[in-house]
């Protein structure tokens, strides 16, 4: 009752605008594309370092604290890992970082302390893996972004002055930005 009908399609201007100027057409919208970003997300969940209950500077930024992620890999060279400021790696961390395609031990450091993957229980399954065919990576590192992604929104570092072509300008940084990262793929 209250609903219209829509469609998608590929215009050239001209054709845009005989289509707006058609009877019965609401509106014709040039498709527009925007990557997010977010440099306000902590702001506005009340965890940042000046918020009132003060949660973010009473657990101390996640220092000591490792978050385990099990997700599509990791991208190592991402700012978001950089290790300025951190201490040693915490004692208790009894893991690895493990080479593999496109990613090697030298990869981790004090801020991302461990990758790893596993292949196993898939080659006993399928009895292959064909990379080139499925454009992903023997290895921790990330083929999609994802893990990446998620390990940014969980414990990425402090970076300031991030934007997306001037939108969205402010610090990225991670819910626990002293926390260290373990990526399990």
């Amino acid at each position: 009752r209250h609903g219209f009908s829509g469609f998608a399609a590929k215009l050239t201007n001209s054709q845009a605008k005989k289509l707006a100027d058609l009877p019965g057409v609401v509106h014709v919208t040039p498709d527009s594309f925007y990557e997010l970003a977010t440099t306000r997300t902590w702001d506005y969940l009340g965890l940042s370092a000046t918020s009132p209950k003060n949660l973010l500077n009473d657990t101390n930024m996640g220092e000591e604290v490792i978050i385990g992620i099990v997700d599509t890999g990791v991208w190592p060279e991402s700012q978001v890992f950089n290790d300025n400021g951190m201490g040693p790696v915490p004692s208790q961390w009894k893991g690895d970082c493990e080479s593999g395609e496109m990613f090697n031990s030298s990869h981790c450091n004090k801020k991302l302390i461990g990758a790893k993957y596993f292949i196993s229980a898939f080659l006993a399954k399928y009895g292959s893996f064909n990379a080139t065919e499925s454009l992903d990576f023997i290895s921790p590192r990330d083929y999609d972004g994802h893990g990446t992604h998620v390990a940014t929104i969980a414990g990425g570092s402090v970076l300031p002055n991030i934007s997306y072509k001037g939108l969205a300008g402010g610090t990225v940084r991670g819910g626990a930005p002293r926390a260290r990262i373990a990526m399990y793929k």
